[in-house]
């Protein structure tokens, strides 16, 4: 009897991992090419996708591309513009780059919704709360150098982990971004 149990129990576990949906990271990074739509922001940035990207280069020379095996070296063009445009003399876009926690080795650029993409949400906090009005070179970044890269004790009793972005499936994207994929 426990042998057929068990049995049963690996028939059923096998069979609803064959039957899971893909995710949504790995469909978008099978593309080669932007969907032929209007450039558009859609979603949230960790749980949307973009219409009509560009392309970012691996390097240039303000930027070097990560992890390129994933595809995800792609943006809205008015963003691919301004990173590529080496003439920023200004401190003022500063604000815009911020280190995470656990993000030891790069920094994140958090960006608005771009113009006319009416479906983006614009991360919270924004760079505005983030920043405070500084330029991204004054105390509001201070715990990056007191504190976080610090090494950290490991939790005894550590909470479980959050379902992530690279857990989502197109079932939990905005429903434009079906078309997104299906324009490419």
């Amino acid at each position: 009897m426990d042998r057929t149990l068990l049995s049963l129990a690996l028939i059923i576990g096998l069979s609803s991992a064959a039957l899971a949906e893909p995710l949504a990271n790995r469909l978008f990074g099978a593309k080669s090419n932007a969907s032929a739509q209007r450039p558009a922001a859609i979603g949230t940035y960790a749980k949307g996708c973009g219409a009509g990207l560009a392309q970012l280069p691996e390097s240039g020379p303000t930027w070097q591309a990560m992890r390129l095996s994933r595809n995800r070296n792609w943006g809205h063009p008015e963003m691919v513009d301004f990173l590529q445009d080496p003439r920023r003399s200004d401190t003022k876009w500063l604000q815009k780059v911020r280190p995470l926690w656990g993000h030891h080795y790069h920094f994140h650029v958090r960006l608005k919704c771009p113009k006319g993409s009416s479906n983006c949400q614009t991360q919270r906090p924004s760079v505005a709360e983030l920043s405070k009005g500084g330029n991204g070179c004054d105390d509001t970044l201070r715990w990056w150098v007191t504190d976080a890269l610090k090494p950290q004790p490991k939790p005894k009793n550590p909470p479980p982990r959050k379902r992530g972005a690279r857990q989502y499936t197109m079932q939990d994207l905005p429903g434009q971004c079906a078309r997104v994929l299906s324009s490419r």
